[in-house]
């Protein structure tokens, strides 16, 4: 197949290299006005977990090959969150054709993704992977799975190629009850911990602020309440929280009991290790608590600790 991908970011190069890997024809669209200043070749170090639970690390590296065609099967965007619709515009001041494939955190609503889409077939994802480009070097995690859009609830012609194109690669599927609400429920979770962290202690260190959660009792409480609070802001949105109980089961544990398993969890995860190793923008931490925030404001939900951790933070970075 045909894929593009949309502009040189870690998640969208980690599976452009892996797609390339599996044989398909993989092309990068830059800006002319940037082209020379790109990493043409990107020397590789990963941790693939797709044939071995602990993962196997890896290294090989990565010819960028630019697109020139207006052509593709599909149209990979990830992008910093709220950016989606600057994206989609790019594709269609270039006159690019394809199916897109919106493969990162989405916090609009359907009809606002139908009007960003407009004239395009498009279908929602999202990537289980992390990494970091500096220079030429680039380190990434790759998990086994990726999660994808149920195609009855899809609008493309091509379904049955996005899940061989992922099979080719050995990537294996998972599908939410609604891969859009799954979303919102991850970025509601993620956003409860993110503001407990920068609340308490220092964002900049990604990996030290989420260590220091899982040692704290206290800080596990605190963003336990929180994502709580954060679930009826979900719920405002029609999601029936029942769908989710896979990810919403956990913060139900005791504080203490949740902490000895988390901590235990670390000690035989080499991924999570990895992942939070990786630098991590924060601007883009910023923007999932912002529009989880603003829309419990929005929708009058009461969420106290939620409210009150995001505030705090605020006033700590700015």
């Amino acid at each position: 197949m045909k894929i593009m991908i949309l502009g040189l970011g870690a998640v969208g190069t980690a599976y452009g290299f892996t797609f390339k890997k599996a044989g398909h024809d993989v092309y990068h669209f830059i800006r002319e006005n940037k082209r020379k200043s790109i990493q043409k070749r990107l020397d590789i170090s990963f941790l693939d977990g797709r044939f071995r639970e602990k993962g196997e690390n890896k290294k090989d590296f990565y010819e960028v090959a630019l697109a020139e065609d207006t052509s593709f099967d599909f149209i990979f965007i990830s992008v910093s969150p709220g950016m989606i619709a600057d994206a989609v515009k790019t594709i269609r001041d270039n006159e690019l054709k394809g199916t897109l494939v919106l493969f990162n955190a989405l916090w609009y609503t359907r009809e606002e993704l139908e009007e960003i889409t407009l004239g395009y077939e498009y279908i929602i994802a999202y990537p289980l992977t992390a990494g970091n480009i500096q220079q030429n070097k680039f380190d990434f995690v790759l998990f086994k799975s990726v999660m994808l859009e149920r195609k009855e609830k899809s609008n493309i012609n091509n379904y049955d190629d996005i899940v061989k194109l992922f099979g080719d690669c050995d990537i294996e599927i998972e599908f939410p009850y609604d891969m859009l609400q799954w979303i919102w429920v991850y970025m509601g979770v993620s956003a409860g911990f993110i503001t407990t962290a920068g609340r308490y202690f220092d964002l900049n260190d990604t990996k030290n602020a989420f260590f220091s959660i899982v040692n704290s009792s206290g800080a596990i409480s605190n963003s336990f309440t929180s994502i709580r609070q954060i679930c009826s802001i979900i719920r405002s949105r029609g999601v029936d929280l029942r769908y989710y109980k896979d990810i919403l089961s956990n913060y139900n544990t005791p504080p203490m009991i949740a902490g000895m398993v988390i901590r235990n969890s670390l000690k035989n995860n080499e991924f999570m290790r990895r992942i939070l190793s990786l630098d991590i923008d924060i601007k883009d931490l910023f923007y999932v608590c912002k529009v989880v925030y603003e829309c419990g404001k929005e929708n009058g939900i009461d969420c106290p600790v939620f409210y009150e951790n995001y505030e705090e933070m605020i006033k700590k970075y700015q």
